[in-house]
């Protein structure tokens, strides 16, 4: 419904009533203004992808079609402009004299844009593509594809200011695209943020980004992943503003950049369900509130159980660890497990082994003290039962022999170790080490690694003749 004059900038537009006949006209004036470029001319330059934001009618097609030219008659670049809508170079077979010496490609059908700027890149041979309007998934990436090629790009996008193109699923790969990662526990600590947080996906594809606020006026990020990585961390963003001024002098300063404020919606569901309830529940009437009884007149509760801070000064008795096992399943009162032991049904140790131990204990201390004596000084002939664990927990065992107190301690050298506790499901996996300590009477069983199993295991080192076998 548009159509233009050939060589020139101008646009006729119409409009169609629901009969589809023509009932309206726009026209609209198009000119080539020369000097607009002057703002970003050290940018363009430097060779680098430059993106332009803006809202329509502000001029952004103006300093495309200036942009073009410069490049192609000053710089003597090879430029392409991939013309989709006939906006900047106009209508007809000729090109409008405001792009210079660059040259243009028409495009028949605005969907077939990326695969014309796909042409451009492989058939043409240009240093500078100039696009209008990326709008699409596609153009997106086929923008990113010239990039990666290295050729020059400039180019216009639908939005304002760089947040709203961050935001936008269908353009936010112009920027790097955003992606969702999870950091690990230091790295969380480090910034100060949850472990879920927002990231920048990829390089972006155009290096410096335009925010055109006016004609004569915009804002410049010269490094565009510099600003989406404090964007997406909250961290303060700057930017460069330029102006010119009405006798053509540029005027730049550093702005801080706004974050935008998102409002809560006035109307929330749970607002209001929240609301829905105080209503007909209110805060003094609610259910369960009126029927409780003052605080003074509630029935007092029982004194609860002494602590140990309670205690400090009560003189107490306390019973060996044998006979605090024994009783500890027996609900007596006072008696309690040895620290770290399982909450199982039943004793830990055997009844009789329990019965025998102060007589076992009486003589290893026997034993010991006769020990002491004959050896010299300085020495002692009571050597302590080095224990090796084929597939036991080293931890667990060290903590029962601390907790038991019996003479014993865990080494590393199989072969120098006077007992080697087993893992029933080690079996399979060390066949030929089991049945060598087997045939060497060292090895002994469990069927377990737990506390209750190597407090009996190690309980049984101390009882003279008693068999070394987990039943």
């Amino acid at each position: 419904n548009r159509a233009g004059i050939g060589r020139t900038l101008h646009r006729i537009s119409a409009i169609r009533n629901r009969r589809g006949e023509v009932v309206g006209l726009t026209c609209r004036v198009g000119r080539a203004v020369r000097g607009t470029v002057a703002l970003l001319r050290d940018v363009i330059e430097e060779g680098q992808s430059i993106l332009i934001l803006g809202r329509p009618g502000v001029g952004k097609t103006t300093l495309l079609r200036e942009a073009a030219r410069v490049l192609a008659d000053e710089l003597g670049k090879r430029v392409v402009v991939v013309d989709t809508s006939n906006e900047i170079a106009g209508d007809g077979d000729v090109p409008h004299p405001g792009i210079g010496r660059a040259r243009r490609m028409q495009v028949a059908r605005p969907a077939e844009q990326h695969r014309v700027m796909i042409e451009a890149v492989e058939n043409h041979m240009p240093e500078v593509i100039v696009i209008d309007e990326i709008g699409t998934e596609l153009e997106a990436a086929a923008a990113r594809t010239i990039a990666e090629r290295g050729v020059q790009l400039i180019g216009t996008a639908h939005g304002r200011t760089l947040e709203n193109l961050l935001v936008n699923p269908t353009l936010s790969d112009l920027v790097g695209g955003i992606q969702s990662v999870t950091l690990g526990d230091e790295e969380a600590k480090r910034r100060g943020t949850q472990k879920t947080v927002l990231e920048r996906k990829a390089p972006p594809t155009f290096d410096v980004l335009i925010e055109q606020e006016e004609r004569h006026r915009l804002g410049v990020h010269l490094n565009v992943a510099a600003a989406v990585d404090a964007m997406l961390r909250d961290d303060p963003l700057m930017r460069e503003m330029r102006e010119r001024e009405p006798d053509g002098a540029i005027r730049r300063w550093k702005e801080a950049v706004e974050p935008v404020e998102r409002p809560e919606p006035a109307f929330a569901p749970w607002r209001e369900s929240q609301r829905l309830h105080d209503e007909r529940f209110p805060r003094d009437e609610r259910p369960g509130r009126g029927d409780r009884a003052p605080r003074d007149d509630r029935p007092e509760r029982p004194p609860r159980r002494q602590t140990r801070s309670a205690l400090a000064g009560q003189p107490t008795i306390q019973k060996p660890w044998w006979q605090a096992a024994q009783s500890s399943d027996n609900g007596e009162p006072g008696a309690r497990r040895p620290k770290g032991s399982e909450e199982a049904a039943g004793s830990w140790l055997d009844p009789e082994l329990a019965q025998s131990m102060p007589l076992l204990i009486e003589q290893r201390e026997a034993t010991a003290a006769e020990n002491a004596a004959q050896a010299p000084a300085g020495e002692s002939r009571i050597r302590r039962r080095r224990i090796f664990p084929l597939g036991v927990n080293r931890h667990r065992l060290e903590a029962a022999i601390r907790e038991l107190g019996v003479p014993a301690e865990v080494t590393d050298d199989e072969q120098d170790a006077d007992v080697i506790f087993v893992l029933r499901g080690m079996r399979r996996k060390y066949p030929d080490r089991i049945e060598a300590a087997e045939a060497s009477g060292r090895a002994h069983e469990l069927r377990s690694d737990s506390m209750d199993r190597l407090r009996e295991a190690l309980v049984g080192l101390l009882a003279v003749g008693r068999p070394m076998v987990d039943e």
